[in-house]
């Protein structure tokens, strides 16, 4: 679990490899700031076994940025952008894209995943989110946003049966063989075929009585049914909650030793990057003309410090072209 935290730390911060690509790119392009780029990557590499991990692992880095991204203000740096030649921002509707996004990325994560690891995966998943949004957003709102989503996907893993329903139970890893290469290999086209067309009859047969006894039914058993399936969730989100605690304390060790380095590397990895000075002309050169006017404008000198525009949308004060810790806000003071 403790490689998996301290892969997780190093992805987190890859969506913003936007900050590098203008002007091709926007800041928080809908490009980077999607199941786009990590999707693909699993559809193509999740083949392999060995792969696997890894498009697991990165998935799960996107989705936790996107989610402490969708708290951040629907202004400037903090909205999404369409891809170049639109120049026009999604607006209001930014924070519904990223958690929408956010949430299909940690479903996505625990489904490729390794059956024998998705439950390190998930305990992972829960402490990076918890540490990313106390010391890199400063925001214990922000870290509860993170967990809450991330419950509700390892809820519906769990009703899913992608969990293990025994912490104890350990699963082989899912390696493809040689020997399973060549028995797929004999499979004739026409026989594969034939079985997809026969399942998806079936599957449209299956449909068509579901839809035709929903219809059936009244609209207070409708109703009654729906409040049903939302209490079911909740309480699949609870024990899911309920089966990570108890994995962690049958493994005390891994998860004190995991939590303490991944405390310390992304707490290194925050204060690396609050050492980096912003200067109008850094701003200038890297958003436009749009940019500058925005950090003119939006800038307000403070004692012997400068509040300026913050890539998150928000305002932070920088003194000696350094940010000082725990000023962010939504707007100058």
């Amino acid at each position: 679990m403790l490689v998996f935290e301290t892969l997780i730390a190093t992805l987190v911060p890859l969506p913003d490899v936007d900050h590098a690509m203008h002007p091709f790119l926007h800041h928080r392009s809908i490009l980077t700031h999607s199941i786009l780029v990590p999707g693909c990557l699993a559809l193509v590499l999740s083949r392999l076994w060995f792969m696997k991990p890894l498009c697991a692992l990165f998935l799960a880095a996107t989705a936790i940025h996107l989610l402490s991204d969708a708290l951040s203000p629907s202004i400037g740096y903090g909205a999404v952008w369409l891809p170049p030649g639109a120049n026009v921002s999604l607006g209001g509707a930014s924070p519904w894209w990223l958690g929408v996004n956010g949430l299909v990325c940690a479903i996505a994560a625990i489904r490729v995943m390794n059956a024998s690891w998705r439950t390190e995966l998930v305990a992972a998943m829960f402490i990076c989110a918890a540490v990313y949004g106390l010391a890199n957003e400063q925001s214990v709102a922000s870290a509860a946003f993170i967990i809450g989503v991330l419950l509700i996907c390892a809820g519906l893993a769990w009703a899913k049966g992608w969990l293990s329903q025994n912490p104890k139970v350990k699963f082989s890893a899912l390696k493809v063989t040689r020997d399973d290469r060549l028995r797929n290999a004999k499979f004739h086209a026409e026989t594969v075929a034939m079985k997809r067309k026969e399942a998806k009859l079936e599957a449209e047969r299956i449909k068509a009585e579901a839809s035709a006894a929903w219809a059936r039914r009244s609209w207070f058993s409708r109703t009654f049914i729906r409040i049903g399936r939302m209490f079911r969730m909740i309480w699949y989100s609870l024990r899911a909650g309920v089966y990570v605690c108890l994995w962690a304390i049958q493994n005390p060790k891994k998860t004190l030793g995991s939590t303490a380095a991944i405390a310390l590397v992304v707490v290194s990895l925050y204060f690396l990057g609050a050492s980096v000075p912003e200067t109008a002309e850094g701003v200038a050169s890297a958003t436009g003309r749009g940019a500058l006017v925005a950090l003119k404008t939006g800038a307000e000198a403070v004692g012997s410090g400068v509040w300026v525009l913050h890539s998150s949308g928000g305002y932070i004060l920088n003194r000696g072209g350094k940010y000082v810790g725990g000023t962010l806000r939504s707007a100058p003071p």
